[in-house]
């Protein structure tokens, strides 16, 4: 399975995508799905980035792992320690809620994320009945429901 069958199905549900090539700064190709947020102008739209984990199909038979990522930047230095301590707590009670996918941050790099992987394969025909669609969609409304209180905690 490429990547081109999964920007197809997303495009073929009205998602807005961009196919992003391999580079030196992230070494796998990727699809860039465009959310946008509830009650938010399109500058703060998501973006949602979804990449094929390289080297598992022969591992797991012929499977593919479709990883998709949603991240927020922030500046960590102006994060005070009760603030930090909100934001665990929030992650962790958000993370329980969740129907798939966990947040998580990096305070380091300076990013709160959503993360999913999902196994997958393709039918007979090659093709992904949805998968992808459904999933991204559960993605979307669980971002628009949780990162917005995440970010308003960091920003």
């Amino acid at each position: 399975m490429n990547l081109k069958l999964v920007q197809e199905e997303l495009q073929n549900a009205k998602i807005t995508t961009t196919f992003l090539k391999a580079d030196d700064n992230v070494p796998v190709e990727r699809v860039m799905a465009l959310f946008e947020m509830e009650d938010k102008s399109p500058d703060e739209s998501q973006l949602l980035e979804i990449m094929l984990l390289p080297d598992v199909s022969e591992e797991l038979n012929g499977l593919e792992v479709i990883q998709y990522f949603v991240s927020s930047h922030f500046e960590s230095s102006k994060i005070s320690q009760n603030k930090i301590e909100e934001l665990n707590q929030l992650i962790i009670q958000f993370n329980f809620e969740l129907v798939i996918g966990s947040f998580g941050w990096d305070i380091n790099e300076n990013y709160i994320y959503f993360k999913y992987r999902q196994v997958i394969s393709t039918n007979k025909e090659g093709k992904l009945n949805g998968k992808v669609v459904i999933i991204t969609n559960l993605i979307h409304h669980q971002i628009n429901k949780y990162m917005r209180l995440l970010e308003d905690i960091v920003k």
